[in-house]
């Protein structure tokens, strides 16, 4: 797997090693070593959830229980946004933000 950093600290996308042969192929998708190896936050949940068309999904803003995501599409392709809300400075905000599309040809995952 390969990690590729974006402009926001703590956001980065997989692209996974493919072993593939006239049958398919065949990929990682998460690996404890690997994960523990490039990031210091612990991986506790994994979920699954299925949209159609036009859905719109997202994570809330939180300070206390706090909540990553790593995602992959199986079908079809999302746009996915992060936006960091983080002070960068004590009373003052910045809203950084990034964008890509994740789809099933890619086989990327972000984090």
């Amino acid at each position: 797997m390969l990690k590729v950093e974006t402009d926001i600290p703590d956001v980065w996308i997989v692209e996974p090693t493919l072993f593939g042969d006239d049958r398919g192929f065949f990929m990682e998708t998460w690996r404890h070593e690997w994960f523990k190896a490039a990031t210091d936050k612990p991986f506790v949940q994994d979920n699954h959830s299925k949209s159609v068309q036009g859905t719109l999904r997202g994570l809330h803003y939180q300070t206390k229980y706090t909540q990553g995501k790593f995602i992959r599409v199986l079908d079809g392709q999302i746009y996915d946004v992060v936006v960091d809300l983080r002070k960068k400075i004590t009373y003052v905000w910045t809203m950084d933000w990034y964008r890509t599309v994740v789809c099933k040809q890619a086989r990327l995952m972000g984090a």
